[in-house]
């Protein structure tokens, strides 16, 4: 979950730099934890579906 507030940037152009910065690595941070968290979902479901799919073959042998 993200720790972002909704503020307006500040009027000093320095200042705005630095706001959107924050944001900009805030939303970073955020995406890489969610292409983490999907890639071991994504391996999950593959080793799941293997299993499957080896269970039903050894189903269909016999």
């Amino acid at each position: 979950m993200s720790n972002h507030t909704t503020q307006y940037p500040p009027r000093n152009h320095a200042a705005q730099i630095a706001h959107h910065k924050a944001d900009f690595e805030a939303c970073s941070a955020t995406a890489h934890e969610c292409r983490k968290w999907a890639s071991i979902y994504l391996e999950a479901a593959y080793v799941y579906e293997y299993a499957a799919s080896h269970a039903l073959n050894q189903l269909a042998a016999t």
